[in-house]
């Protein structure tokens, strides 16, 4: 695998929060995890981002200015639906952060002040629940493509089976009339051939 390769293949992070010092803590935390880690302070802009990349996960601090975290990853659904959400709450979110998970399906919460194995832990979580989703919606869209090619074959093969009875049964029925015209031929030949026997045989007689 050559480094682009390597590269495509490292799961993204984005990290929004309003103070940038906390979103250096955080990347200085994930800097040993193998994730290329994106950090904005903007909800817009994180938004923006998810709309044009595609991220593993995204983790959102509760309280910002424009949207909160809770509204940030419920429009973040919509525009990566396949993109895990964390959000980080201090003690007094914790009303909104459960409302988060129940409503807008979050996968977790991390509360501030947090351990930094926790959040080390928390993205490993989160990437490999976006791999298994990912997966199983690569997955999924084989089977169904290859169910098309499948219907789309065996109808190949019922019109060829199609056309080969209806050539078998012309064949068939062809048969039956050429029999017809032998029987009828042999009849009409065995009859004109008894009419002169019998005279030959008659005048034998006398």
């Amino acid at each position: 695998m050559s480094e682009e390769d390597a590269a495509m293949d490292t799961p993204k992070v984005l990290l929004v929060d309003d103070e940038p010092y906390m979103l250096d803590l955080l990347q200085e935390i994930l800097d040993s995890e193998q994730v290329e880690v994106t950090a904005t302070t903007s909800p817009l802009e994180a938004l923006k981002l998810l709309g044009e990349q595609t991220f593993a996960v995204v983790m959102s601090d509760v309280r910002m200015p424009v949207m909160d975290g809770t509204q940030l990853l419920a429009k973040a659904q919509q525009v990566s639906p396949d993109t895990v959400r964390l959000i980080l709450t201090g003690h007094a979110d914790m009303n909104m952060a459960v409302q988060a998970i129940n409503l807008d399906h979050v996968f977790r919460f991390l509360e501030k002040p947090w351990k930094n194995e926790d959040i080390r832990v928390a993205i490993r979580q989160a990437v490999s629940r976006y791999k298994l989703v990912t997966e199983n919606r690569r997955l999924l869209t084989l089977t169904e493509r290859q169910n098309d090619e499948l219907k789309e074959l065996n109808q190949g093969l019922e019109k060829k089976v199609a056309e080969r009875t209806g050539e078998l049964q012309e064949a068939k029925e062809t048969a039956e009339i050429a029999n017809r015209v032998k029987t009828e031929f042999l009849s009409n030949v065995g009859h004109e051939l008894r009419t002169p026997m019998n005279i030959i045989m008659g005048m034998t007689d006398v």
